[in-house]
């Protein structure tokens, strides 16, 4: 309950710098600009605060350049300072700047200010927050590499943020439990409206079958079945099936028929249709030859038995067709030479690409340098610059493709934000 209650007092104190006579766009501004981002406003230390952000430019940053929310990269510190001043770096790339620059940074005022953004983050305060001061300071000098000084300006900021809540504790009480009301009443509030929309929703599904079931038994019927289903709708003269299908009783009523479909005579000619060999056509179509019509024979034939649904390439269960043979019973191996032969044309897909590597290039003969980026990415070392390549890639440098160049800020490593600045 303690450190809810600690939370809590943060959370009323960030939001007390709300001024009701601000309109909403003012007071937005005002909040975000508290912390680290107050420094911008203070013009004695923006230029102590561009420095520091060169120096972390001109270090092997991991995760590489930083971005704005649109994704452009911010090159130069003006830049930099241009997108924190209008709001347009994400919570995660603040974060990583801020952290980068706490390690650079010599003044002591931005090293204080970054501090004080820091310790109020939840999961800062879970991991550190209650530790004593010796095991605080080793903790994190061995976890994040951090010198004397800057573990102490981060000791120093926790304290303050202890103080305060302290202070705070006994109002911040009392709107704890005023907001936990609140939530009380609002999640019973749910829990009824989530009762009566199943409720709804119960109904409904009795009333009418679902799209998934329809779609589910529409997509199993065969070319025969399919054939019969059209017919069916026209005898029975429905306008709408789509609309008829939904009630039950139709849904029903349609699965019988099916089920049914044709009586004996249909399963007497499904039966023939498996049974007629394709060389039976063959044989005939060496009769018609004798006579000098092969052509005009064989095109009728396989018209006439198109006509009255005899597919000539229909196969018993089990078998399969192949032009030229007729019906094959599977696993002869004819149809594993025939996927692997797709596999081998898979690489086909890519072109060659010598300077600038993006999706759909793989390498010229003797050039290795997708495959160095692969490996560095830690995906498929394949050759290919595939999707996964490529959303790794722009994972590691912000880039969708690359040069040899990039290579070595691709396979780069370095220091990240900690999870509780980010």
């Amino acid at each position: 309950m303690k450190k809810e209650l600690l939370e809590e007092i943060r959370r009323i104190k960030f939001i007390s710098n709300y001024n009701s006579e601000f309109t909403s766009e003012e007071n937005k501004q005002t909040l975000i600009e508290q912390g680290f981002r107050s420094i911008i406003r203070d013009t004695s230390q923006l230029r102590g605060l561009m420095s520091d952000i060169e120096k972390v430019l001109s270090s092997e940053i991991k995760g590489g350049a930083f971005v704005t929310k649109d994704l452009k990269q911010l090159k130069t510190a003006d830049e930099i300072i241009e997108a924190l001043r209008l709001g347009k770096l994400a919570p995660a790339e603040q974060g990583r700047l801020s952290w980068n620059i706490f390690r650079k940074t010599d003044n002591p005022v931005i090293m204080k200010a970054i501090a004080e953004d820091a310790v109020q983050s939840k999961n800062f305060i879970q991991k550190y927050g209650s530790l004593d001061k010796q095991t605080f300071v080793n903790r994190l000098k061995d976890k994040y590499k951090l010198n004397s000084k800057q573990a102490e300006e981060l000791w120093k900021a926790n304290s303050r943020r202890i103080s305060s809540s302290t202070k705070e504790g006994e109002s911040a009480f009392k709107t704890a439990k005023q907001a936990e009301e609140a939530a009380r009443r609002a999640e019973e509030a749910a829990r009824k409206a989530e009762a009566a929309l199943k409720e709804t929703e119960d109904a409904a599904r009795k009333a009418k079958v679902s799209t998934e079931e329809v779609e589910s038994t529409l997509s199993s019927l065969n070319r025969s079945e399919r054939r019969w289903l059209k017919n069916w709708i026209k005898t029975n003269k429905i306008k709408n099936f789509e609309v008829w299908i939904q009630d039950s009783s139709n849904f029903e009523r349609l699965t019988r028929d099916l089920k049914s479909r044709g009586g004996i005579w249909n399963k007497v000619f499904n039966w023939g249709k498996r049974t007629v060999l394709f060389s039976g056509l063959i044989a005939l179509s060496k009769f018609l030859i004798g006579m000098g019509l092969l052509g005009f024979g064989v095109w009728w034939l396989y018209d006439q038995f198109k006509k009255i649904g005899w597919d000539v390439d229909d196969c018993e269960p089990g078998y399969y067709y192949k032009k030229g043979v007729g019906c094959i019973k599977r696993g002869g191996g004819d149809e594993e030479d025939e996927e692997d032969e797709d596999e081998e044309d898979e690489g086909d897909k890519y072109v060659e690409c010598d300077t600038l590597y993006k999706k759909g290039c793989k390498n010229k003969k003797g050039n290795t340098d997708i495959i160095k980026a692969q490996e560095c990415l830690k995906v498929n070392v394949t050759g290919l610059f595939d999707q996964a390549t490529e959303d790794a890639l722009f994972k590691k440098i912000n880039k969708r493709t690359f040069t040899k160049d990039d290579l070595n800020t691709i396979c780069s490593k370095g220091f990240d934000a900690p999870e509780y600045l980010i």
